[in-house]
């Protein structure tokens, strides 16, 4: 046993349980309970590793105690150990150390999904679509993202020897990469764009430390082109910091008015923060974007700007969680996140889905239903009627894509990604040419040589008509039918197969978008391919339509 690493996760346990001694003095109930149980616990571990048949991991006990004390509670609240810090620190510095890469294992393959442009990676010429085959001499294609972190991480300037392998048509090529780690800065702004002269376009996909003063970058950016509207997109951004909300908000709010409150148990948890500058946006019209992932602090802008009736929300109702977590460091660089407030919008609800409180019910769905039977109503400025609990309910709703089967089984088996990859193509301006979303011959041939690859890749629908088929099949066999029943069969699997590549021909258009995308995040492609495929999103289409200033004033209750 690791005596050392047992001593230091013993006294994590000491220093979490005493640390609840500083609060509640005043109640003498409250303080024979928690000695009570202090007590309890640290005997229980005394005796389990003194006396227990086996030798015990005194680390893993503490562990799994802490782990047990807190699992009761909601799902944010957790012990961070040290190795298990870095999205932590990711988020308050803004950066970590690495390659600047993403990946995906496929079919035991590690493929690189994603480069971070002018990173170690992007500048050794890496290439989205290379297998990862060994780091150091060890091998790494089985491994999936979490795994090689331990690989990627290190001290800044400390070199990596990288074999890759690269497709070339049917052939791989081996290439050596030596890489240089060094800090990834981590983009909140990810795009910044002009959609055509009045309208502007800012993807924001997460908030840390540097959110406020990137954003307020391009948001002067876009005020410099005289634009008259602009869309914040906040689809599939899980939150951040508070602080960065706050800021973000106050570029387009009065001075001193109210972003979101806090109310918690303690005294410091009960706070209204306020707009502290005058806004650098007054009078452009606003669309935030938002969808069922949209989370935590992207809820406190869509929140403040929905009940001043700054703007309009298109897109889909929000995730729902308006609890506040706050950080408290623990000895050995560990840390404990724990949920300390729930945060409310300014018109006074909270858009918190779930209660965790709520201990008899057996499953979230009846979290969630219980929650939507204390639906509370609140007003906007203008009167609008707005609900809490429920997540922020968008203005303009979109309905959710539905896709059919085929495009489902394409996209989730990263087909299209896979087919890509034969097209050997690099990230040059020349290539980007190549490629024309209008052309119709051009992709009338890209589709047709997809399709083959579908064919050759042997990629059969696994529908539930097919299951039912095969399971047909089996019984038929187990007792004895005639083989001329089974080939029937057969040939009824056949026409369903056939039939669902008729359906290819159907879906051409989605299935066309699917390729465009994959094709050019290949390339360093300029302003009017990024503008392109935005031009082509329901969710900006929808918010270009509800700028013009009937809709938007009707929307917003503004006479």
């Amino acid at each position: 046993m690791n005596l050392i690493k047992s001593k230091k996760y013993l006294f994590i346990s000491i220093i979490i349980i005493a640390s609840l001694f500083l609060f509640n003095f005043d109640n003498d109930e409250y303080y024979s309970d928690l000695s009570k149980n202090y007590d309890l616990f640290t005997n229980v571990l005394k005796e389990v590793n003194v006396n227990y048949v086996e030798e015990v991991k005194l680390n893993d006990l503490v562990k799994n105690g802490i782990n047990g004390m807190l699992k009761d509670l909601d799902p944010y609240t957790v012990f961070v150990e040290e190795d298990d810090k870095e999205s932590i620190d990711v988020i308050s510095s803004g950066r970590y150390t690495g390659f600047g890469i993403s990946v995906n294992n496929i079919n035991n393959y590690l493929y690189i999904t994603d480069i971070v442009k002018d990173m170690p990676a992007y500048k050794s010429g890496m290439l989205i679509g290379d297998i990862l085959f060994s780091i150091d001499g060890d091998t790494v294609q089985y491994l999936n993202g979490s795994e090689l972190r331990k690989y990627s991480k290190g001290e800044v300037g400390t070199e990596a020897n990288i074999i890759v392998l690269r497709q070339n048509n049917s052939n791989f090529d081996t290439l050596n990469l030596i890489i240089n780690r060094d800090y990834v800065k981590v983009q909140n702004v990810t795009q910044t764009l002009l959609l055509n002269d009045s309208i502007g376009y800012l993807e924001l996909l997460r908030f840390n430390k540097d959110a406020k003063e990137e954003f307020k970058n391009s948001l002067l950016e876009l005020k410099s082109k005289n634009v008259k509207n602009i869309m914040i997109d906040l689809r599939n951004n899980p939150g951040g910091l508070l602080d960065a909300a706050i800021g973000i908000c106050e570029n387009f709010l009065p001075i001193g008015s109210e972003i979101v409150s806090t109310k918690g148990k303690t005294k410091r948890s009960i706070v209204s923060y306020k707009s502290q500058n005058q806004p650098i946006i007054s009078d452009i019209k606003l669309a935030i974007l938002i969808n069922q992932n949209s989370a935590s602090a992207s809820e406190i802008v869509a929140g403040a700007i929905q009940d001043y009736d700054r703007g309009i929300l298109v897109g889909t109702k929000s995730f729902g969680k308006g609890l506040v977590q706050s950080i408290f460091n623990l000895p050995f660089n560990n840390t404990l996140k724990i949920t300390t407030a729930r945060y409310y919008t300014p018109s006074g609800r909270c858009i918190q889905k779930i209660d965790y409180n709520l201990k008899d019910k057996q499953s979230k769905s009846d979290l969630l239903k219980t929650d939507l039977l204390k639906t509370d109503t609140y007003k906007t400025k203008n009167g609008r009627i707005v609900k809490e609990f429920v997540g922020i309910n968008p203005d303009v709703v979109i309905e959710e894509e539905k896709y059919s089967q085929i495009v489902k089984d394409i996209y989730n088996n990263n087909l299209v990604f896979l087919y890509v990859n034969t097209l050997s193509i690099h990230k040059t301006q020349n290539e980007s040419m190549k490629y024309d979303f209008d052309n119709k011959k051009q992709w009338d041939t890209i589709l047709i040589n997809f399709r083959n690859y579908l064919v050759k890749q042997k990629f059969i629908l696994k529908t539930s008509e097919l299951e039912l088929l095969k399971n047909l099949e089996k019984e038929l066999k187990k007792n004895n039918y005639s083989e001329n029943l089974t080939s029937e069969l057969t040939i009824i699997e056949a026409l369903i197969n056939k039939e669902y590549f008729n359906n290819y021909e159907k879906n051409k258009l989605e299935i066309k978008r699917l390729l465009f995308d994959e094709i050019i995040s290949r390339i360093d492609k300029n302003e009017n391919y990024k503008v392109t495929q935005k031009l082509m999103d329901k969710y900006v289409i929808e918010s270009i339509n509800n700028f013009e200033n009937k809709k938007y004033n009707s929307i917003l209750n503004i006479h």
